[in-house]
């Protein structure tokens, strides 16, 4: 009986052991797969996020190569346009001549109403620049006062510009004249700018608003004063490509 008795006790110990050692067991690999788990979801989510920094980075840097290609395909596009347009030369800021000629075919016109203040304002601009360039001043002018002062008489450089302006936006229509005030304008910049201070350039803006009066208010060719022909409204090819060649030479 006795021995019975020990038999059943060691029985359940064993018994009870084993379902302790394997209620352990499961404890320990469920806590410890859930631990595994956490390690390898944070290591994921930072391979994740390494990998997203990645992208960005290089998403950048192709972003960057193509902004720097685009900038250079622009540079490049505005070299051949430049280089395929030898009419438009380029001094500095102050001065871009288009010497693209013009093949309207009129001389002259001007928007309606608009006839006798263009004319009045053709002579007020040649007298300005007969103050600057005329009897012989060109020689001893002095650029800063060209640039800030009144003249004798007529117009400040300012109102020069504004007159200029006013004829080119304003008071003349299509034709060949519009080109000589968009050259007086060029040749004014270029004459005035700092950068130049170009006596030649003033002188070949007399010319041109010089002969623009005499045809406007004069009696052009007949006028005892001299035309210098450089006007594409009244002048002639060779001298009027002559005065285009001094620009051509000196262009930057």
């Amino acid at each position: 009986m006795k021995k019975l008795i020990g038999y059943s006790f060691a029985a359940g110990l064993l018994i009870s052991g084993g379902i302790i050692y394997a209620t352990y067991s499961l404890a320990d690999n469920h806590f410890g797969s859930s631990a595994n788990d956490s390690v390898n979801a944070s290591e994921n989510a930072s391979e994740e996020s390494d990998l997203d920094a990645g992208e960005l980075n290089e998403n950048e840097k192709s972003a960057n190569n193509t902004a720097d290609e685009s900038a250079e395909s622009d540079d490049l596009e505005q070299e051949d346009e430049n280089e395929g347009n030898p009419n438009k030369v380029y001094f500095n800021d102050h001065a871009t001549f288009n010497l693209e000629r013009s093949d309207h075919e009129d001389a002259i016109n001007f928007k309606d109403g608009q006839k006798d203040r263009a004319k009045e304002l053709i002579g007020d601009l040649h007298k300005t620049m007969n103050d600057i360039v005329g009897y012989g001043k060109i020689d001893t002018l002095d650029f800063e006062e060209l640039r800030s002062k009144e003249f004798d008489s007529h117009l400040s450089h300012k109102e020069f510009m504004k007159g200029i302006m006013e004829l080119e936006d304003d008071l003349l229509d299509d034709s060949r004249a519009v080109n000589d005030i968009r050259n007086l304008e060029s040749y004014y910049r270029l004459g005035y700018s700092l950068h130049s201070e170009d006596r030649m350039a003033l002188r070949y803006a007399h010319r041109i608003i010089h002969d623009l009066d005499i045809y406007v208010n004069g009696n052009g060719s007949d006028d005892d004063r001299r035309i210098w022909g450089v006007t594409e409204a009244f002048g002639d090819d060779d001298r009027i490509e002559r005065m285009y060649d001094y620009i051509r030479d000196h262009a930057q």
